[in-house]
């Protein structure tokens, strides 16, 4: 049997990766207590997990501070990530603003395992993603304005920081941007089970009851996600978010770069209609416009549904016709709209816009007026008439209600 369709026997564990991701060129099998760097970094607890990669608090034993573990599955080559990454290392510069919003590599190496050669990055501990939930401290589990507009203003400080280096992010959204505090590098073993709780080892077990043979290709368990209530408190004693996960970064110094991989609902028109070949300072601005307006309202984009049909027809109906020759290339438009751009009489009471370009309630009407005014100056059709991100915090609503916060 081979080692995937074995992985489906396995049971799932509640708050952990998937078991079949184990498998040659998966993900690196990993045990509380192992070592990497020739016994440098030694795993004490589970920080995450995502499609390609499982993340690590490992306590480092030369800076005697706890540092994060990114290890990538095999399957995914280190060199475009790793070329931004080292690219965004040479050029840091601590005393500029933004700096202090992105994430920072502190080393990185090739491990070699069970499944194959595992890129790992060692970086800053970075806390929760802006997706956990906040109920428990925000019961309508939207941020208060004050809140939403500090972290605003640092994602939009952190992304004026990457483009000034050519740094195209490719993946804005909430999941990216990762809450901070720089307590955690200093955390003491008793501070990791006040914030993390203890690790938990689910042992794998198959879904009939039958005992697993061994298998070097999986561990022997694996560790959910940790206890987050304490986390969370701490985390926004002092809001501080930093942008992450540089896997579908594009630089021009890259020579295979990745197609555009942001989610459908940051995708601008381009992005959606599949004739962009790697993502731009362009395509960032957009996305940026889109999270900026999630951020405020707990979740909810410019432009509601999911399937890109829907989604260009939300443009159309908010921002007016696409221009060509995205207008023709959109194959279902005729389905939907004439071709002056107008809603079929047919489509008027499917449509899900409410016909208002904002779906929150923020400041009053001067300064919902400016912020509806900079977000559509960031999501024009035209790449190039979209503005800069050094525009964005240059902007009046960015720099008289926005500022103040930071």
């Amino acid at each position: 049997m081979t080692g995937m369709r074995a992985a489906r026997t396995i049971q799932a564990v509640v708050g952990a990766e998937y078991p079949g991701k184990y498998r040659d060129q998966g993900f690196h099998p990993v045990h509380l207590g192992d070592t990497f760097a020739n016994g440098r970094y030694t795993v004490r607890h589970k920080l995450g997990y995502g499609a390609t990669s499982t993340n690590w608090l490992v306590h480092d034993s030369i800076t005697r501070k706890y540092a994060s573990l990114k290890i990538v599955d095999a399957t995914h080559s280190p060199g475009s990530q790793l070329n931004v990454l080292k690219h965004l290392q040479s050029t840091f510069d601590a005393n500029e603003e933004g700096s202090q919003y992105v994430m920072e590599m502190l080393d990185h190496f090739v491990h070699v395992g069970p499944n194959g050669k595992h890129l790992c990055i060692v970086a800053e501990v970075l806390g929760l993603k802006l997706t956990t939930d906040i109920g428990e401290l925000w019961y309508n589990e939207v941020f208060p304005p004050e809140v939403a507009k500090r972290l605003v203003g640092q994602v939009a400080l952190g992304v004026r920081y990457l483009h000034r280096r050519n740094v195209a992010h490719g993946d804005l959204y909430q999941s990216n941007i990762l809450l901070y505090s720089p307590r955690i590098a200093s955390w003491s073993e008793e501070d990791v089970k006040k914030y993390l709780g203890k690790p938990v080892k689910d042992f794998l077990q198959s879904v009939d009851g039958t005992p697993l043979e061994d298998d070097p290709s999986r561990p022997k368990y694996l560790v959910p996600l940790p206890e987050k209530s304490s986390f969370l408190r701490l985390c926004f004693e002092h809001p501080h978010v930093k942008i992450c996960d540089f896997s579908e970064a594009f630089i021009p110094t890259i020579p295979h770069p990745r197609k555009l991989a942001t989610p459908r609902l940051f995708r601008p028109p381009e992005g959606l209609l599949g004739i962009l070949p790697h993502a731009t300072l362009e395509t960032d601005i957009w996305a940026l416009a889109v999270l900026m307006h999630a951020i405020f309202t707990g979740g909810c984009g410019l432009f509601l549904d999911g399937r890109d049909d829907r989604i260009l027809r939300e443009m159309v109906l908010l921002l007016g016709k696409l221009p060509e020759p995205w207008w023709s290339l959109w194959a279902k438009r005729s389905e939907v709209f004439d071709e002056e751009g107008k809603l079929l009489s047919t489509h008027v009471k499917e449509t899900s816009s409410s016909g208002m370009f904002l779906k929150v309630s923020i400041g009053d009407s001067e300064e919902r007026r400016n912020f509806e005014e900079l977000l559509r100056s960031m999501v024009r059709y035209e790449p190039h008439r979209r503005i800069t991100a050094e525009d964005v915090v240059k902007s009046h609503w960015f720099v008289k209600y926005c500022r103040i916060v930071l």
